[in-house]
Order: C-alpha cells, then structure tokens, then sequence
C-alpha cells in the first residue's frame, strides 16, 4: 500500500471513530422523563387521559382509584397486586376509575388535604348524613371499566332479564320529574327494594338511568349516564345521592359534568 492510499485509510477509520464519538441528535437522544406537575402544596396532580381527553387533577379533590394497567381494586387478587410494577403516570395513561365528592346545590368540591381551606371539608362534615344532603359521592369509569357501549345497551340488558326473576322490571305507566319509572316484578319481603328510572331523549336514546330504594326517606338513589356530548369524552358517571333529591336529577348531571370540565385540557402539554 502505498503513502497516499495509507493516509485515506487513516483518515476514513478517524472518521468513523469521530462520528461514533459524537453525541446523538436531538431527535435520537432519549427525551427527558415525564414529571406530573404539582400544585401550591408541592402534591402531584393526578395526569391521565380520561375518556380520550388529557386531564389534570388536583389530588386533594379527586382520587383515581385505577389506571388502565393497574390491577383491579375490586375483584383482583392479592398475588396480582403483589406482582404488579408501578408504572410513571403521564397524559397517556389511561385513567380506569376515579370519584370525588361535591354538593350539587352550589357545585362545591369537597376538599380534604389539611393544608387546604377547610370551608368544604366542615360544611360536608355537617351536613352528609342529613337526610335532605344535597352531596354527591361521584365514581367515573372509563377505558376497560367504560368498555364502550352506550346507554342503549346498558337498558337492553336490564330489560332482558326473564320476566318474574328476581331482576325483572316492568313499566308503571308513570312518569316523575320526567323520568319513566319500572318496578320489580318480585320485590323482595325482606331488605329494600329498588325501583327503576329511565330518561330517553324525542329520538328514544337513553341518556339517563337510576336506580333508588324505595323507602323515599332513608333509601339513596344511583345514577348513571355518559359525558356525552357535552365532553365527548367515552366515560360513564355514577353518582350517589339522598332519594329525596331525586327531582334535582338534571341539575344532578349537569353538575357532576360541570366538575370535571375546568381540569380537561385542550390538548396535551409537551
């Protein structure tokens, strides 16, 4: 090999070693680790994607019980929780179950971390087990608890109950507050029974679903319904309340879905 062949070699194996010594680009590097941000008392938000919407909740109102890979808090068992490896939350994780608590009169969030006002915390004290409470207890649940379906397909499979079972309902013929009302076709003797609500809209979807004990001053009230449209978020509500609220059920909904829109974001922070 000649001298001008010799430093040609040596100058492409510099070459290659310099650019095996230089630090990846920009886009190759490894990007920073998501860090969820805090609020005035240093506790993280909660970050997730709830319904097909990034979301920001404050900790010391909302509690997420579940995220998409989380193992389930009600039915898993105890070596799935064990073997379970917690993964760093960001605004792609998928958020399963979440509740918080409000009163739906004002729309007030009940807010118990120590270092926050007391205001809410000592009115809720006050007031929960007043038989006239105006609290809400609020579950949501999306991802694979939502599995997807709509109220239709909810009210189809209580309807499909073989008639005379212990589940089957039939229709009264009333109406109340706008609700159509179903009862039992077996009520039990023993315990409280549950009658049925149903609110279908001028095109006979279903929007809204309840079921409340029929002691109407003790008994409590459960409703669903979807964040549809108004968030167009694919997540499901269920909310808890006294059954004498039961006329209040639309303010019920629109407040519930009222809560959650100040902590939705419009897009995905970078």
């Amino acid at each position: 090999m000649n001298k001008t062949s010799l430093k040609l070699v040596l100058l492409a194996t510099s070459l290659l070693l310099l650019a095996a010594c230089q630090p990846h680009s920009e886009s190759e590097q490894q990007a920073p680790a998501f860090e969820r941000p805090k609020d005035q008392y240093g506790l993280p938000y909660w970050a997730g994607n709830l319904g097909g919407k990034p979301v920001k909740l404050p900790s010391t109102i909302f509690i997420v019980w579940e995220y998409n890979d989380s193992p389930d808090t009600w039915g898993g068992t105890k070596e799935e929780r064990l073997e379970y490896e917690k993964h760093p939350r960001t605004y792609d994780s998928i958020i399963k179950s979440m509740a918080f608590e409000m009163r739906y009169s004002d729309g007030m969030l009940l807010e118990g971390y120590y270092k926050a006002p007391q205001t809410s915390k000592i009115q809720y004290q006050a007031e929960h087990d007043r038989p006239d409470s105006k609290w809400l207890s609020v579950g949501i649940e999306s991802g694979k608890r939502y599995g997807g379906g709509s109220m239709d397909i909810t009210w189809d499979n209580i309807m499909s109950a073989p008639k005379n079972s212990s589940t089957a309902y039939h229709p009264t013929g009333k109406e109340i507050y706008g609700l159509q009302e179903y009862k039992l076709d077996n009520p039990s003797r023993h315990g409280m029974n549950r009658d049925l609500y149903v609110y279908k809209d001028e095109n006979g979807n279903v929007i809204t679903i309840m079921y409340c004990h029929s002691n109407k001053f003790g008994g409590g009230c459960e409703q669903r319904f979807l964040f549809l449209p108004e968030l167009k978020a694919r997540a499901r509500a269920i909310v808890i309340y006294k059954r004498v609220n039961l006329k209040d059920w639309q303010l019920i909904q629109t407040r519930v879905r009222e809560a959650l829109q100040p902590y939705i974001l419009d897009k995905k922070p970078q």
